[in-house]
């Protein structure tokens, strides 16, 4: 059963950063195709906001995939951290009172 988490947050690793450099791949090719384009400067702004809505169209499902894909690994990510973070926790807090017990012991000693 690890293993099978395991490799379902390598693949969504891998798959997110495929879609990461195809969308910053897209990106800069269209923000730089429009600013070295020779044109007027209102022609140049009418081609960038294009260029954004076209973005906008081509990132909201990708957006949408990866969340749809991460979400349920990190819901089960944090499950799987709750019971050590409340450990660890809970030793911090026993470290705490211990050193703080020495201090008043050996504070009483020295009076």
């Amino acid at each position: 059963m690890k293993m099978k988490a395991n490799n379902n947050v390598s693949r969504a690793n891998s798959s997110g950063g495929f879609f990461s450099g195809v969308l910053i791949g897209a990106v800069l090719g269209m923000v730089a195709g429009v600013l070295f384009a020779p044109g007027p400067g209102d022609e140049t702004r009418k081609k960038l906001k294009a260029a954004k809505k076209k973005v906008g169209e081509t990132v909201g499902p990708i957006v949408e995939e990866l969340t749809t894909t991460i979400s349920p690994l990190v819901e089960d990510a944090v499950q799987k951290a709750e019971p050590v973070v409340k450990k660890e926790a809970s030793k911090k807090n026993i470290k705490s009172s211990i050193s703080s017990a020495k201090r008043r012991f050996f504070k009483n000693i020295k009076k």
